[in-house]
């Protein structure tokens, strides 16, 4: 998880809850560890492509407030803190080749412009699927070409699948009580038992 929020946001202490429950390990970086922790996943898809590693096991990569992570904004000039290619162009191209060898991005971001300055058109485009909750006619269309999120009440968000033109209106949900987490990990302890 790369987290723009600070150590005590929100974020932070849903993590720290979630990775306690999840069988299969979840690690929280902060936007400091940012090159180096792309670094590493840059490696992994490299290892991945070449066929050096055949374990696919999967890999899901969550970044949570983008706006705040400017190191992977795309006119970030600053190149990585060893001299090597921009944490940005890493971003780029984990989004663009990992689903295909198992490292899926999940992204949140707080508006369309922060989308745009911190992914650029070509890798928007790497997201096939896309929520969105109340926004501009403009934004709306933007994002997924029709203006139905203009449409959505205070309490709604439009899930929508653009490889399947597919758009889906639904009710958020609350953040995860003990419970569920408890249920979860239960269910995916059965369900994807450690080797």
């Amino acid at each position: 998880a790369l987290d723009g929020e600070d150590l005590d946001g929100p974020f932070a202490r849903l993590h720290e809850r979630l990775a306690a429950v999840l069988p299969h390990g979840s690690v929280r970086h902060e936007a400091r560890s940012l090159a180096a922790t792309l670094g590493e996943l840059s490696s992994l898809l490299e290892r991945r492509q070449s066929g050096e590693d055949a374990d696919h096991t999967p890999v899901l990569v969550t970044v949570f407030a983008l706006q705040r992570l400017r190191q992977l904004r795309p006119d970030d000039d600053l190149g990585g803190r060893d001299g090597g290619e921009p944490p940005a162009e890493r971003f780029a191209r984990i989004l663009a080749n990992g689903p295909e060898y198992g490292v899926h991005t999940l992204v949140w971001c707080d508006s369309l412009a922060s989308v745009q300055r911190g992914l650029g058109r070509r890798s928007l485009r790497d997201f096939d699927q896309r929520i969105l909750f109340q926004m501009s006619a403009a934004d709306s269309t933007e994002l997924v070409d029709d203006d139905g999120a203009s449409r959505l009440g205070l309490h709604t968000a439009l899930v929508a699948a653009q490889g399947e033109g597919r758009r889906e209106k639904f009710r958020p949900f609350a953040l995860p009580g003990p419970e569920f987490l408890a249920r979860l990990a239960a269910a995916l302890t059965a369900r994807f038992p450690r080797s």
